[in-house]
């Protein structure tokens, strides 16, 4: 799918319609948020789950036309974060959307 794929996310007002862009936007947001409320460093989950720090970085950061996700490494992120998978991953809120923007 391309970034100008749109997708018909959920059935609800709480949920947007987002590009790629913005869904994988999202769970980076969710990734970086749950570290940080339980104080782990990049570092630190990058080196629980096998991955020089650099890698684990772009599970944070910004997307770029090469950014990828492995599942599998989702998994192992939200495992040393302590919370489920679909946390991470689960369709864009609309309130999540729009803070993307003051996500600097």
């Amino acid at each position: 799918m391309t970034n100008e794929a749109v997708l018909q996310v959920g059935i609800s007002s709480h949920y947007a319609r987002v590009t790629d862009e913005h869904y994988f936007a999202v769970v980076r947001m969710r990734i970086r948020e749950a570290r940080k409320a339980i104080g782990y460093t990049q570092e630190y989950i990058a080196d629980k789950i096998g991955l020089d720090l650099r890698h684990y970085q772009r599970y944070e950061g910004r997307v770029t036309p090469d950014s990828s996700m492995s599942l599998s490494t989702l998994r192992k992120i939200a495992r040393v974060l302590e919370c489920r998978l679909c946390s991470l991953i689960d369709e864009p809120k609309t309130s999540e959307i729009k803070n993307l923007s003051g996500d600097g």
